[in-house]
C-alpha cells in the first residue's frame, strides 16, 4: 500500500471517467507487454498507467481488508472463544454439585406432594421445609438453585 500510495494518485480527480472505462483501461494495460506501453502515445500511456495504479490500489486495499478479517477471526475471536470455553468448563464442577442438590430437593418436594395427594390432604408447608432441611439448609438450596439458573 505504501509503495502504491507514493504515486499520490488519490489527488487526481477521476470521478468524470466512468468506472467501466477505468477497469477496461486497467485490464488492457495489465494484459499488455511493457514495450507496448512504452510505445503508446503520451496521453494514452498516462491514462493506462493511472488506471493500472488505481486498480492495484483498490486491489491492495481489498486484500488488506481480507487479511485483516482472517487475522481477526483466527487470532482475536478464537482466543476469546477459548477463554470463554475455559471459564465455562471451570464452572462445571460447581454447576454439577448445585444440580445434584437441587435434584435431591426436588425429590423431597415431589415425594411430599405425592404423599399429600395419596392421603387427600393439603400440603403442610412446615413439614415440607423440615424435609428439605434434611437434604440441605434453605440457604444452600437457594444458592444451588441460583447457580443452576
Amino acid at each position: 500500500m505504501d509503495e502504491i500510495s507514493a504515486f499520490q494518485l488519490g489527488r487526481l480527480k477521476l470521478s468524470q471517467i466512468p468506472p467501466n472505462r477505468m477497469a477496461a483501461l486497467a485490464r488492457y494495460a495489465l494484459g499488455s507487454k511493457a514495450a507496448l506501453l512504452e510505445r503508446a502515445s503520451e496521453p494514452k500511456r498516462t491514462a493506462m498507467l493511472t488506471a493500472v495504479m488505481r486498480h492495484l490500489e483498490v486491489k491492495a486495499i481489498d486484500e488488506a481488508l481480507d487479511l485483516f478479517q482472517v487475522l481477526m477471526a483466527s487470532r482475536l475471536l478464537k482466543t476469546a472463544k477459548r477463554k470463554t470455553e475455559k471459564e465455562r468448563l471451570s464452572t462445571m464442577p460447581q454447576l454439577e454439585k448445585a444440580s445434584r442438590l437441587v435434584a435431591r430437593a426436588w425429590e423431597v418436594l415431589a415425594g411430599e406432594l405425592e404423599a399429600a395427594e395419596e392421603h387427600g390432604t393439603d400440603m403442610d408447608v412446615a413439614a415440607l421445609w423440615a424435609a428439605l432441611e434434611e437434604v440441605a439448609p434453605r440457604a444452600a438450596v437457594t444458592t444451588a438453585a441460583a447457580t443452576v439458573v
